[in-house]
């Protein structure tokens, strides 16, 4: 399977374990952001309270303006990040989530030994792939004589 750049990754390149700590590092700072938002929502709920009725004419308002603004925001953001500076990002992000991954799933041996038997069947089937391909180019080479 070719990974985001169209290349290939190879045996020695390629760690079955970073999928997994990055599944779960990006769980943990999901779980993180929607924990801060709900604090961040009850705080503001028990702050407005008592002007419901100008919070609410706010928001229409704000709301009435949105599809205008949104294509502009857009716009200005296309201009300012290129393809390079989205991969970097996109990259950074990944990277930040394996470590979290990692760091989480660390203490826990029995997560670990999964991941050294996921590990060994990644090497064992990639290593069935090039005997099965080694075959198939033979009979491919026999059947074209």
């Amino acid at each position: 399977m070719a990974d985001i750049t169209g290349t290939k990754p190879t045996e020695s390149t390629f760690d079955p374990r970073r999928p997994i700590y990055a599944t779960v590092g990006a769980g943990y700072a999901a779980f993180d952001a929607v924990s801060e938002l709900v604090s961040k929502t009850r705080a503001r709920v028990s702050e407005t309270r008592g002007d419901f009725g100008d919070q609410v004419s706010a928001l229409r308002e704000r709301l009435g303006d949105l599809p205008v603004d949104v294509p502009d925001d857009l716009a200005g953001l296309r201009d300012k990040l290129s393809y390079d500076e989205l991969r970097r990002t996109a990259e950074d992000r990944y990277s930040d989530f394996v470590e979290r991954g990692a760091n989480e799933l660390s203490d826990r041996p029995n997560v670990e030994q999964q991941l050294d038997r996921v590990d060994s069947l990644y090497h064992d089937a990639i290593a069935a792939l090039d005997k099965v391909g080694d075959q198939v180019a033979k009979l491919t080479g026999r059947i074209g004589d």
